[in-house]
């Protein structure tokens, strides 16, 4: 949920049209806004080879259409601009890796024509 936090605290910072943010903005309040982001899943098994937390591997999720991604990538990096130092630090620590498998979320029931689509799988 932290994700799906920052994100909405982070709609009037960013640098967005009115009509993106008017969308984001509806998306991310819906009950079910956080079937709209991304999974991640923590590699136990590199723990061993790493001092720190073992990286995350990041599921696209595979209906999302572009006009979602590049507004969550403006909204991600708004928050990483407004860190605090010792948030940064700690956020270094996290790898995050793009993972070569999607995630196995379903496109959500009520997901808006602009935010995804149907797939063919």
């Amino acid at each position: 949920f932290q994700k799906l936090n920052y994100r909405q605290e982070m709609v009037e910072k960013a640098n967005l049209s009115g009509k993106d943010k008017e969308r984001i903005k509806a998306l991310l309040e819906l009950d079910n806004a956080i079937e709209f982001m991304s999974s991640e899943e923590s590699d136990e098994g590199q723990r061993e080879e790493t001092a720190g937390p073992p990286p995350r591997h990041v599921r696209p999720l595979e209906w999302e259409r572009l006009k979602l991604k590049n507004i969550k990538a403006v909204l991600d990096s708004t928050y990483k601009a407004r860190m605090t130092k010792r948030q940064k630090r700690t956020a270094a620590k996290v790898s995050r890796v793009s993972g070569q498998h999607v995630s196995s979320r379903p496109l959500p029931h009520n997901c808006p024509s602009w935010a995804g689509r149907e797939t063919s799988s």
